[in-house]
């Protein structure tokens, strides 16, 4: 009976966050396709935690990845803190030009504290309730994604499994004999951003996914309640912003390729923009005379030949 009232005062506590004193890291499910493309994510999650990671194809079909967490709170009764990092290695294979397999293995660690009142209705006082932990997870994690035909979205699936070790864990002060917990993480992804243009480099994702441990089902007679709070199930919803830097270097492509060399000579050479100074100097962003595009910082091409036509002289010359 004692250990079904403080269930209904941990349901109570669930109002304001989690009982848990473990918090996972969102699965990767990168969507990388050759050698030299880098994604770099920023992830923010409901309950106000922070994600930073990157992934990296050093070599085709090879991934590697590093990524760390972070939540502060200066709460002293109800709260959550949280520092954690994780790093991993594993691969890709395309299927096809729509399909992307990928997954990846690695390690982490993590220090946390958990604190909230704990209300018990109809089994002695109320108290307040401290976790404390730090840990350490071996984990392995497979995705899988769909690119859409127009390129403007994406669909995916992936699943971690966390292999969770405690090397400390204290309720209240007192060490727990809690040592390890097996976590599986299964995540549903949607991924948009324009394929073309300006922005081509940027993409917002959102993911929902769980963190349980599979099988497990609390027994009174067989372990404290505290271990229920520790090991309960969670919905876990993220929203990310992902950076692609290697297509950075298509757009200054572009832009080079747009230009005229400056050794050319002829009036076939020289568009007729750059044969009107006052229009030629406006449009490539130069201050005055030969120098550098104020804006992309290239070498200056004019009087000789064509302006410089990257996109912010183009914009700001409008």
């Amino acid at each position: 009976m004692l250990s079904y009232m403080r269930l209904i005062g941990c349901g109570l506590a669930l109002t304001l966050g989690s009982c848990s004193v473990y918090a996972p890291m969102l699965p990767v499910a990168p969507q990388l396709r050759d050698k030299g493309q880098l994604e770099v994510q920023g992830t923010t999650f409901l309950t106000g935690r922070w994600e930073a990671g990157a992934t990296y194809s050093p070599v085709r079909y090879l991934l590697v990845r590093a990524a760390g967490g972070l939540k502060r709170d200066k709460e002293d009764t109800t709260y959550f803190r949280i520092r954690q990092y994780e790093v991993g290695v594993g691969g890709y294979y395309p299927l096809g030009q729509r399909w992307l397999l990928s997954g990846l293995g690695g390690y982490g660690q993590a220090r946390s504290a958990r604190g909230y009142f704990q209300a018990n209705i109809l089994a002695g006082p109320s108290k307040l309730v401290d976790f404390q932990s730090n840990y350490h997870r071996l984990f392995g994690e497979l995705s899988v994604v769909y690119q859409a035909e127009s390129g403007w979205g994406s669909v995916g699936a992936a699943c971690r499994l966390s292999q969770v070790n405690f090397d400390q864990l204290t309720y209240n002060g007192a060490p727990l004999g809690l040592r390890q917990m097996l976590r599986a993480e299964p995540m549903l992804l949607a991924r948009f951003g324009n394929p073309e243009g300006a922005l081509r480099w940027l993409q917002i994702q959102t993911s929902c996914g769980l963190t349980v441990v599979p099988g497990y089902r609390y027994d009174a007679a067989k372990e404290p309640f505290e271990y229920m709070r520790i090991k309960e199930s969670r919905v876990v919803l993220a929203l990310s912003l992902i950076v692609k830097p290697h297509l950075f270097k298509p757009l200054v492509q572009a832009a080079n390729q747009a230009q005229i060399s400056p050794w050319s000579t002829g009036p076939a050479a020289t568009p007729a923009a750059a044969q009107r100074p006052e229009t030629s100097r406006l449009r490539s962003g130069f201050s005055s005379g030969p120098g550098p595009c104020r804006w992309c910082a290239r070498p200056g091409l004019w009087p000789t030949a064509a302006p410089c036509r990257c996109r912010a002289a183009w914009f700001f010359s409008r």
